[in-house]
């Protein structure tokens, strides 16, 4: 009787102490080393972008080069809107997107190693952009071409934020478009016309269809007008009606003033006034 109680508290014993041998076996304890193969996040630095370096990243062409920093050996890989991967060189990696459409893509991009030691991923956007803009739009000078005796002119208008407003010919020169607005002066001594091209140019390198303005400066006086019909002065009629023409200086604005004040603008170096009364008298007019 005693011998099968000893037999069975021993056996009892044996089989507890073989399950915690194999539990602890399994769970790596023991003072064993660990086999285990799950991954280590964080484990290596996150990848470094060294070109591009700034965003946003946005560009007018159908492939995207990306330039960064990891660990010699490590596999640098790409997800996300399209999946690539290389191997590390020395402390390098270059990897090349492509994209046929208009949108903005996201990439993450990580790094591991064969131990399966693994980075957190970095995030990429690149914006691919083949519309050009529309031309700068002008609010000043109004009148085009525009005339003046002033050394000066401001041209100024509207554009699209982000976009960089170029103007050449007589002028060069080039500004940031900030508030969706430009302002650009020229000044000149010598009379003559100017003439002014503007584009802009966006964020992708999209660049506009130019606006033109022509600027003719200026300062001479213009010769005096010569009134060519009624062809004798004074003039005597018993018509109610009759013209006052002449010849002028084209463009230039052309003044009646006397019994009837009226200006025209000169024409094919020409002018006109109809001249008309219902009373018999005499009536003086004065052309400059």
């Amino acid at each position: 009787m005693k011998m099968d109680f000893f037999v069975d508290v021993f056996y009892k014993l044996f089989v507890i102490t073989a399950v915690v041998i194999f539990l602890t076996a399994c769970s790596g304890g023991g003072g064993g080393s660990e086999n285990s193969t799950a991954p280590s996040i964080a484990a290596l630095p996150n990848i470094i972008f060294t070109s591009p370096t700034t965003g946003p990243i946005v560009t007018n062409q159908n492939s995207l080069t990306v330039k960064g920093l990891c660990i010699d050996g490590a596999t640098v890989s790409v997800d996300g809107d399209s999946v690539a991967s290389t191997t590390c060189l020395g402390t390098s990696f270059t990897i090349t997107l492509t994209a046929n459409t208009e949108a903005t893509f996201t990439y993450n991009f990580k790094e591991f190693t064969s131990s399966a030691d693994m980075s957190n991923p970095t995030s990429l956007q690149w914006t691919r952009d083949v519309t050009a803009p529309n031309a700068p739009s002008i609010t000043t000078p109004v009148a085009n071409p525009h005339i003046s005796n002033n050394s000066s002119i401001a041209i100024t208008g509207a554009c699209e934020i982000g976009a960089r407003v170029n103007i050449s010919g007589d002028m060069s020169g080039s500004q940031a478009c900030s508030s969706g607005s430009f302002s650009f002066t020229d000044s000149q001594s010598t009379d003559q016309t100017y003439n002014y091209s503007l584009t802009q140019t966006d964020l992708a390198g999209n660049t506009s269809n130019a606006a033109n303005v022509v600027w003719q400066y200026d300062t001479v006086a213009p010769m005096a007008a010569v009134i060519t019909s009624p062809a004798v002065n004074p003039y005597i009629s018993a018509e109610s009606l009759f013209s006052l023409t002449g010849v002028c200086e084209n463009n230039a604005t052309v003044n009646l003033t006397g019994d009837i004040a009226d200006s025209i603008l000169c024409s094919s170096n020409a002018f006109s006034f109809p001249i008309s009364t219902s009373v018999d008298g005499t009536y003086n007019y004065a052309i400059n």
